[in-house]
């Protein structure tokens, strides 16, 4: 299916019914064989399961998918959606997984179910890209591996959550995003690097990298309450880095300091320090080797930084 409308004249997918309501009809659908599917300037309202992406190379450009239960769903997929507006449907605007769902999911499309399920160790790509994702259950839902990259996106208004990551295996990329408030979103867990119990904009679940977001100003503490360190913890550089990175930081008096490296999936696998240090500028290097002097491979790491009540986290890439 190539839907192309404009601006000017969308094509609209919706209910026969003169009174419309959520799963007055199916889906759209893009089955496993599709060599591509394009959706431009469309409506997708009142339906069950919205738009179904199963192939690989979907794109979804300036379109609204709204009123319906599900939103758009990329099982076992690639694609991008970007430009669009994705609201008020009653369970997720945007699924991303590399499993079919639920029991009711693979009685609608159990034939498709069959022709993924070669497919389900495979690690797709999915670009959400300048959307709105509002009013919402669960604005972006990823489970089983579903693992997309959400940038420059307004998330608000959803009312459990903005971003579900369900598995806990690997980090969603989600930085420079609009949350609802410039103080970011609503993350009360401690599980993992990212910690956040201030934030007025939607929830997020643990293992989701959403720091630094749009409207982010710095040092979230109250103007009343003077910060123990200035300059908190500078980028890292070089960042990207290939044989070692350099983070530098200034203490405004004696105090501890402890300085751990996470990977991916929230190990802690290096401590750079953990002692007192003298007021004053500082600085720390990394060689991209582990406790045991391993090299480690390369990829998205963080470094988390800590003295007294004050921490910060920095993101660095290892490229070897």
């Amino acid at each position: 299916l190539i839907a192309c409308g404009t601006e000017q004249s969308n094509i609209t997918f919706t209910s026969v019914f003169p009174n419309p309501a959520p799963g007055n009809w199916i889906a759209i659908l893009f089955c496993p064989g599709a060599q591509t599917g394009i959706m431009e300037h469309c409506i997708v309202e009142y339906s069950e399961w919205g738009i179904g992406c199963y192939n690989d190379s979907m794109m979804i450009s300036n379109c609204t998918v709204r009123n319906s239960n599900r939103g758009v769903s990329f099982v076992c997929a690639s694609g991008t959606i970007e430009n669009s507006i994705i609201s008020n449907n009653e369970w997720f605007g945007i699924l991303v997984t590399s499993q079919p769902g639920d029991e009711k999911h693979q009685l609608y499309h159990q034939s498709i179910a069959m022709n993924t399920e070669k497919k389900l160790l495979r690690s797709d790509t999915v670009l959400i890209t300048h959307c709105t994702i509002s009013n919402n259950a669960l604005g972006i839902y990823c489970c089983f591996d579903g693992n997309p990259h959400v940038e420059f996106n307004e998330i608000y208004a959803n009312t459990e959550w903005g971003i579900y990551n369900e598995d806990n295996d690997y980090w969603i990329y989600a930085e420079d995003n609009w949350w609802g408030d410039s103080t970011g979103p609503c993350d009360t867990s401690d599980v993992d690097t990212l910690h956040n119990p201030n934030g007025l904009g939607d929830r997020v679940s643990d293992h989701v990298d959403y720091h630094p977001w749009i409207g982010f100003v710095g040092c979230m503490e109250k103007p009343s309450e003077a910060p123990l360190i200035s300059n908190l913890f500078n980028v890292p550089y070089p960042n990207p880095f290939a044989n070692k990175t350099t983070f530098f930081y200034e203490l405004v008096r004696d105090q501890h300091v402890r300085c751990v490296i996470y990977n991916a999936l929230g190990q802690a696998v290096r401590n750079l320090c953990d002692q007192q240090y003298a007021a004053g500028t500082h600085c720390l290097y990394w060689d991209g080797r582990d406790n045991l002097g391993r090299l480690l491979p390369r990829g998205v790491y963080w470094c988390y930084f800590e003295a007294e009540s004050s921490k910060t986290i920095q993101k660095v890439i290892k490229l070897d």
